[in-house]
């Protein structure tokens, strides 16, 4: 019967080896598939927006409408690249807290873009001290709103990723601890 009691709890502690493994590969899972594509994404979102925004602004400090529209140029390219990296960010949108951080970007980002579509008139780019006007009292702004909602999309993916490494620390640690229990 000894020989019984030494199988059971031996079989028990199998049982509780693998759930510990099961929440270890959950979190590693997690963290494969949220937190470090969403802490990328949303970095290189945070970046295509500071670059679209810095395009504008840059082009409209320039005296000549010549200037000022080759400035302008790179303006496709940069929403193209901000719209790809959005998308890709939208994939890795599993929390619902993180999913309502995305859904105000997004506002921010149609908001920002009707504003800037404002700013890109022919009669804007005739007139630049309108335009400059414009950008200060609207678009920049605007552009703050989706900067800080970005940021806070940052910081909560990286909390995500922090949470998760410690719930396979932990894991680890409650097995280890389990393992020398069994042991002494």
């Amino acid at each position: 019967t000894s020989f019984l009691v030494i199988l059971a709890i031996m079989a028990l502690m199998v049982v509780v080896d693998y759930r510990r493994l099961l929440h270890i590969e959950a979190e590693a899972d997690l963290i494969n598939r949220d937190a470090v594509p969403g802490i990328y994404y949303s970095t290189s979102v945070r970046a295509a927006w500071f670059g679209g925004f810095v395009l504008v602004q840059d082009a409209y400090v320039q005296e000549d409408e010549g200037e000022r529209r080759a400035g302008l140029a790179g303006l496709p390219a940069s929403d193209k690249a901000l719209e790809e990296l959005y998308t890709a960010y939208e994939k890795t949108v599993m929390r619902d807290d993180d999913r309502q951080l995305f859904e105000a970007f997004k506002k921010a980002l149609a908001d920002y873009m009707r504003i800037r579509a404002a700013v890109l008139t022919p009669q804007m780019l005739g007139n630049p001290q309108q335009a400059r006007e414009y950008i200060r009292t609207q678009l920049r702004p605007a552009f703050y709103v989706g900067r800080d909602i970005l940021a806070q999309m940052v910081a909560e993916n990286k909390k995500q990723a922090d949470q998760a490494t410690q719930g396979i620390q932990d894991a680890v640690d409650n097995a280890e601890f389990g393992m020398l229990t069994s042991l002494g």
